[in-house]
């Protein structure tokens, strides 16, 4: 397994990044926070993306030049000739892509001007059509997970065109020190009251449905008890009938987004995921960086993160029961609550801290564009691109 070794040497190397989506979720976090990073170690970062939004307003801000452009699941014309054209001009030395998208758009950018191409897999599984683009283009591929990283390798990709560089949280952002008040004050939570809550997008893939189900039999156990749900999405109204049919009441918040989630852990007690899917989700990390146990289903990339009642509990995906029975034992049992938190701080120190990430993102870089030169394209034809995704 290939594992990129942390390098501190200066580089001046100019980087694409090309994003399949500019929403405010997990992808997009990881990327700016790794575009602050790399452009900290001297890396020149340009970005390419979908639409304007929030995101892009966020790597604009600091300091990254933006560009928009269709990015959809077949290559459009337009598009290419845009992400070929910012490669030429600017000079790139190497193109970085998130979601299969940006990935087919820039791996095929990047071989007809010749620069290499890192594409980052930022789930527990890929698309075959990911494995045939980067064989084709030559593309090296990121995985953020073990389960990621031996599917790649089973569909016959060379272990030297595959690494495993997992996710990261700014360890110094999200401290078990902040001061939860204020967010327990916005959503009228009662002094004292113990506070349970889920951090995530509201899609049917983070599951925020079944934590609504878990939460009814958390309340009925502890009377005293108050959950929150902290993220907007395609489920919001769904979930607020769940709730209303549920009789929560007032002792269930729909939050919605928050500007600034390292305010949001250090007012919970427990943090929650109950995903249906999975690949490192970055929730459980600020969670666990923010010194807060976790409870979570045992799905994708997550019981990589979770040390097994050290740093929280892993439960079988969609048994909302277990789920339960594990949150309300961890607020019976508050030492240990505390004590798990802490352990989760250290995990997240040592192992997944964004300064360790970036510097392997970077050797991996140095290494791609040093070692794995390709030649301006000459035998990748675009009929064998047709053949794995439609050309329009």
């Amino acid at each position: 397994m290939r594992m990129e070794s942390l390098q501190t040497e200066p580089a001046s190397l100019r980087v694409l990044e090309v994003v399949g989506n500019a929403i405010v979720g997990g992808v997009e976090r990881h990327v700016q926070l790794l575009v602050e990073g790399l452009t900290a170690q001297g890396f020149g970062i340009r970005a390419l993306c979908p639409f304007e939004s929030p995101f892009t307003n966020a790597l604009r801000a600091s300091g990254c030049p933006v560009q928009i452009a269709m990015i959809e699941q077949s290559l459009e014309w337009r598009s290419l000739l845009t992400a070929a054209e910012i490669i030429r001009r600017q000079q790139i030395d190497l193109v970085h892509t998130h979601l299969f998208n940006a990935t087919l758009l820039g791996s095929v950018a990047g071989a007809l001007a010749g620069v290499p191409v890192v594409a980052t897999i930022h789930g527990n599984t890929l698309l075959a059509e990911e494995v045939a683009v980067a064989r084709l283009t030559g593309a090296h591929l990121v995985t953020v997970c073990t389960a990621a990283y031996g599917m790649v390798l089973s569909l016959g990709m060379p272990e030297d065109q595959v690494s495993l560089i997992p996710n990261a949280v700014d360890s110094r952002r999200f401290r078990p020190e902040r001061d939860g008040r204020p967010f327990r004050q916005r959503i009228g939570v009662p002094e004292g009251a113990p506070l349970v809550g889920m951090v995530a997008r509201l899609s049917r893939e983070k599951g925020p449905d079944l934590f609504v189900q878990a939460a009814s039999a958390v309340a009925a156990a502890r009377p005293d008890v108050h959950l929150v749900l902290v993220g907007d999405g395609p489920m919001r109204a769904e979930l607020e009938r769940q709730i209303e049919g549920l009789n929560l009441g007032e002792r269930f918040h729909l939050a919605g987004t928050a500007a600034d989630t390292s305010e949001v852990y250090p007012a919970l007690d427990v943090v929650c995921l109950s995903s249906r899917m999975e690949g490192i989700p970055l929730t459980l990390l600020e969670a666990m960086a923010s010194g807060r146990p976790v409870v979570a289903t045992n799905v994708g990339g997550i019981p990589e993160l979770v040390e097994m009642g050290e740093t929280g509990w892993l439960v079988a995906q969609g048994d909302m029961r277990a789920l339960s029975e594990k949150i309300v034992w961890l607020l019976d049992n508050p030492e240990r609550a505390v004590a798990m938190g802490r352990a989760g701080r250290r995990r997240v120190e040592e192992s997944f801290d964004i300064r360790v990430q970036t510097g392997r993102v970077a050797a991996l870089f140095r290494r791609v564009v040093e070692s794995r030169r390709p030649q301006a394209l000459t035998t990748l034809r675009l009929d064998q691109v047709y053949g794995h995704a439609r050309v329009s």
